[in-house]
């Protein structure tokens, strides 16, 4: 599976030195050696931060051709800018797992194993210390 991060963000925010950070840590590697079927090939990640006064509205859109899935992540400028990096990361990777699992199942695949995704998608963030582990 191909997994692409990248941000429209306000640089305070500092969210593209978390992307650099999880591609360092070899979050595109672990997907791309991961297989979940063939209707969902590459997800692609768009993690936005802007000043709220321009009223930014998430986007999600599926190219079934591509078999591609775009999706945007909204973030809250001020809290980012306010938390320090560790809380950053926090906040990234809870929105991960609470929006990109649930984002994908509304397309109902037929050939994706979601489940095997949302496990390895947590076992990456808890194993990079992005959550913390749960019992």
């Amino acid at each position: 599976m191909i997994i692409f991060i990248t941000s429209d963000s306000n640089r305070e925010a500092e969210i593209h030195t978390v992307i650099s950070k999880m591609r360092s840590q070899g979050i595109v590697d672990y997907f791309g050696l991961k297989n979940y079927g063939n209707d969902l090939i590459d997800v692609s990640l768009f993690l936005i931060c802007r000043d709220p006064r321009y009223n930014f509205k998430q986007r999600i859109k599926f190219k079934k051709a591509e078999k591609r899935l775009y999706i945007d992540i909204m973030f809250d400028l001020y809290e980012m800018i306010n938390a320090d990096m560790e809380t950053r990361e926090k906040i990234i990777a809870h929105k991960f797992l609470k929006e990109i699992p649930p984002i994908i199942a509304k397309y109902k695949f037929k050939d994706f194993d979601l489940l095997k995704f949302k496990t390895d998608l947590k076992d990456w963030l808890m194993g990079n210390k992005m959550i913390d582990r749960q019992p």
